[in-house]
């Protein structure tokens, strides 16, 4: 601990990002123990570190915005099966978002009550499809390594087969090229939202 109290000015901004009470006062002498010299030493430069930050804020973005957009595709779902004869198209009702996408373009183009919302809902759909590669291999790949070269961030993507076997593959993101993935993310969640709240006074009467 005395080490610690020493070097509390190198520790700051780890203190600000997790709040109180200090570090020191809730992990015990066990933890710090454990977490003493060079390793600790890479945590703290890590967090004070712009670009590993933004590559964190960008992942974390990217998981808020498609949850708010999938979630209207939930709705978008149970006003299908539930009230307007989805359950002729699927015994159950989707809960992936590949087989929601699915089942919600054959409502729209099966459904009359939907039709007048097919254009919209597709045109989501498709755009939603697109970002789901970038959205999942951002999601489910492992970071490689905690620095980026030129600004990129090196990932795999391990995926395991129904038979047992594995596949992998090679992930990069480049903190640079964030802004446009995420005004394509935003106008994707706001159109979703906006078809939301049309069918909702369509057909739920508010």
């Amino acid at each position: 601990m005395k080490n610690i109290r020493q070097n509390r000015n190198a520790l700051a901004p780890l203190r600000r990002l997790i709040g109180r009470p200090a570090i020191y006062t809730w992990t015990g002498n066990s933890a710090f123990n454990r977490g003493k010299g060079k390793r600790f030493n890479l945590l703290a430069n890590i967090l004070r570190d712009d670009e590993f930050q933004s590559f964190c804020a960008a992942i974390g973005f990217i998981e808020v915005n498609w949850a708010l957009m999938e979630a209207q595709l939930d709705h978008w779902t149970q006003l299908s099966f539930v009230q307007l004869g989805g359950r002729d198209i699927e015994n159950e009702m989707p809960k992936s978002f590949s087989r929601k996408s699915t089942f919600l373009r054959k409502s729209f183009e099966r459904i009359p009550a939907l039709s007048a919302f097919k254009d919209r809902g597709i045109d989501v759909l498709d755009r939603a499809d697109t970002l789901s590669v970038t959205r999942n291999d951002l999601t489910h790949a492992v970071i490689t390594s905690l620095e980026s070269v030129d600004g990129k961030f090196e990932m795999m993507n391990r995926k395991l087969n129904k038979d047992g076997t594995h596949t992998t593959k090679n992930v990069q993101f480049d903190v640079r090229g964030f802004p446009e993935l995420s005004l394509k993310l935003v106008l994707l969640g706001r159109d979703a939202i906006h078809l939301s709240h049309d069918l909702a006074n369509e057909f739920l009467g508010h």
